[in-house]
This record gives structure tokens, C-alpha cells and sequence, in this order.
């Protein structure tokens, strides 16, 4: 836990945010002592990591990425939807393609219409597939050979356009020794 503290304040705020996401329960302790005798008694492991912990919890609180609410009669540090955006930006920022050891012979296509009343999220969605390393067949039509639907149903749901993308898998694609050469197959 003490490399927790030795991290870039990015990291710690997306672990903090992390341990929220996931349903641990953060008691308000840890920016307003005296809440608890778990935390106050001496020698408790908690009070160091309160201490260290509390700063953090603040810094997130002013960023209105965190709140505090009440869980069965108990004040907490709960996630806001502020910062649920927020950890999709790291995701959204994070994400790959996984690479299988072997190829599937499959090909996955990936097609978009997006409207011009979405065309910020067009362009985050083309950046996005450029940066993934998917072949740009056309403007709105990209290729890849490995599995990708999680990360592009994910895509779909940051940036609004679900009903637009559609996803195809075929086995056979006209001129696709260039694509494998272009893959690595």
C-alpha cells in the first residue's frame, strides 16, 4: 500500500476512483477525523493511511469527482457521475486491441454513417480506430483481423453513436494478401 502514495497523482486519482467503481466503500473518516474509533486509536494501520489518504480524498472532492453520502446510517465516499466520466476518459485513453497468438482467418469490418449532428463524435470515433491501428478501407469503413467488438461497443457508448456502427465479420475480402502483409499474417 505505501507504493500507492509513490505514484504520479494521476495514477492515484484513477486507482481512488477505481476502488469506488468497483463498490468498496470508502468511509468519511478519512477527511473528517474523529467520525470513527477504528481510525483514532493509536497504532491503528489505518491512521497512517487515513492520513496520506485524506489530501487525495479532498483534492477529489473540490474536482467533484467524489461525494459524500450515507450507506446504511454510515457517511461515505461515494463515486459522482463526474467522476464515472472520468474513468471512462482513462479507459477510453488506455484502450488496445488484443493481439491472439494465432490469427482466426476471420475479418472484421468495421462501418460507421455517422450524422453531421455528430461529427466531433465522428472524428473521435475514426482517430480512435486510426490509433487502434485499424486499416482505413474508406473514410467511414475500417479493417482489422483481431476480435474487437467489447472495445467497439464500448466506443459506441462514450461517444453516443450506437445505432451508426455496425460491425461485420467475413472470411474472405478481395485482395486481402495486401491486408495480411499490412497485419503481419
Amino acid at each position: 500500500m505505501i507504493g500507492f502514495f509513490k505514484e504520479e497523482p494521476r495514477n492515484q486519482t484513477e486507482k481512488i476512483l477505481r476502488i469506488l467503481a468497483a463498490g468498496v466503500i470508502l468511509p468519511a473518516i478519512f477527511i473528517m477525523p474523529g467520525v470513527g474509533r477504528l481510525f483514532i486509536q493509536k497504532r491503528s494501520p489505518w491512521q497512517k493511511f487515513g492520513k496520506k489518504l485524506k489530501p487525495r480524498i479532498k483534492n477529489l472532492l473540490k474536482r467533484e469527482l467524489v461525494a459524500i453520502g450515507e450507506k446504511d446510517g454510515e457517511m461515505v465516499i461515494k463515486l459522482t457521475e463526474k467522476g464515472k466520466m472520468t474513468l471512462l476518459k482513462y479507459d477510453f485513453e488506455r484502450m488496445r486491441i488484443r493481439r491472439p497468438l494465432r490469427w482466426d482467418g476471420k475479418w472484421r469490418l468495421v462501418i460507421f454513417d455517422i450524422p453531421n449532428g455528430k461529427k466531433v463524435a465522428r472524428e473521435i470515433f475514426r482517430e480512435k480506430l486510426k490509433q487502434l491501428e485499424f486499416y482505413p478501407l474508406q473514410k467511414s469503413v475500417f479493417l482489422t483481423p483481431y476480435p474487437c467488438f467489447s472495445e467497439i461497443e464500448f466506443l459506441r457508448q462514450v461517444l453516443g453513436i450506437g445505432e451508426n456502427v455496425r460491425i461485420l465479420i467475413v472470411e474472405k475480402l478481395e485482395g486481402e494478401e495486401i491486408f495480411r502483409q499490412h497485419f503481419g499474417l
